[in-house]
């Protein structure tokens, strides 16, 4: 058979009705009389999409050989095996100018390569370890099946458990799962749960390495997702008994430390007329202390936020504004609203995911406090 040498995917709709084009490109003249000498180009609709079970497609060669025309349907289907995935692909409607043994053998040959990349994958993901402690007891209907899938789709080592013969536990990392009848709470082996019920969260050093080892592995995990309120990168994926496991990682890489930047804080400069009469309204209405204050300047901290208020001249003729961010803009707002401050409106949740209201100081100076949220 001659080598291929290259595939061009001309256009690919991945869905039901869906439609696609691809040209292949041998080292040698195919001599079969297809699109040309060197290349076999087809085109094709999906006509059946199931995830994980099958394909169904009909295709159709590009050629002005009459006895290579025609629609082909291919049906792939996909079954799990012993230690793995069994793939049976059917052709029905081959032309009456290919030979079937000749497509036996290209479809042998395409499936080995397919065997040979999947396995490759599967054994090249990256190295991880689940860097936080956990242990926990959880409910097993079948306790082969649950510790084959820690073991052989998340990657955990299987033990007897310390002390007990009989009873058997996952390890990872700094992790311990321990297997018995029922689920039961965190820190709390009496309080017994329907099987399935637990949420364990495992904190990784490479959420990409696990999460592309449980893919390969056909543990179908979720997408990754950034949680802003929690600052990590994390997937789902459900065990064999219905555990939901959450795996997540920090946005910010393990063990190393980001280099000092050069800026460092911001100090927003408030105008006034009256700085001793904005001193008083900050510190008394909106809760900021007095680090400092002279005729012509307040410097007033609130947390770990400083504002200057400075005396409004030619120059600083103008109003001021400053954007704060806050981990509860609701308790804020209502706390300002007793004080007497001038609040704006009540707390907005804004697409570009912050909680927002707004507060004028005694001279019309703006502050905007946002609460980040998914």
């Amino acid at each position: 058979m001659p080598t291929l040498l290259g595939c061009h995917v001309h256009a690919f709709e991945a869905l039901e009705g869906g439609s696609f084009r691809v040209s292949l490109t041998y080292d040698e003249p195919t001599g079969e009389g297809k699109t040309t000498a060197h290349t076999d180009t087809y085109h094709g609709r999906f006509v059946k999409l199931v995830a994980n079970e099958q394909v169904v497609e009909v295709v159709e060669f590009e050629t002005t050989d009459p006895a290579l025309r025609g629609e082909m349907t291919i049906t792939i289907s996909l079954s799990d095996a012993d230690g793995g995935t069994e793939v049976i692909a059917v052709h029905e409607g081959l032309p009456p100018g290919l030979s079937t043994t000749d497509n036996e053998a290209g479809w042998r040959s395409s499936l080995t390569k397919l065997a040979a990349l999947v396995e490759t994958a599967e054994h090249s993901v990256g190295e991880f370890a689940i860097i936080t402690p956990v242990s926990r007891l959880l409910g097993a209907a079948d306790l082969a099946r649950t510790t084959t899938f820690y073991r052989d789709v998340l990657g955990f080592e299987v033990h007897q458990s310390a002390g007990d013969a009989t009873a058997i536990e996952v390890v990872s990392g700094k992790a311990r799962i321990r297997f018995g009848a029922d689920d039961y709470a965190p820190a709390d082996w009496d309080e017994r749960r329907p099987i399935g019920s637990a949420i364990v969260f495992f904190e990784t050093d490479n959420v990409d390495a696990i999460h592309a080892a449980a893919r390969a592995r056909r543990g179908k995990p979720s997408d990754l997702e950034k949680v802003n309120a929690i600052k990590m990168r994390v997937f789902e994926i459900r065990d064999p008994d219905g555990h939901t496991l959450w795996f997540g990682q920090s946005f910010h890489e393990p063990g190393k430390r980001a280099p000092r930047g050069l800026l460092e804080k911001a100090l927003p400069e408030m105008p006034l007329s009256d700085v001793l009469a904005g001193v008083a309204h900050y510190r008394d209405v909106l809760g900021f202390r007095v680090n400092y204050q002279q005729a012509d300047i307040g410097v007033m901290d609130r947390d770990d936020v400083r504002v200057i208020l400075i005396a409004r001249t030619e120059r600083h003729k103008g109003i001021g504004s400053a954007y704060v961010y806050v981990h509860d803009a609701d308790t804020l707002c209502a706390e300002l609203r007793r004080s007497g401050a001038n609040v704006q409106s009540d707390p907005i949740s804004q697409p570009w995911g912050l909680r927002e209201f707004r507060v004028l100081d005694i001279e019309g100076n703006q502050i905007t406090f946002g609460q980040p949220f998914e």
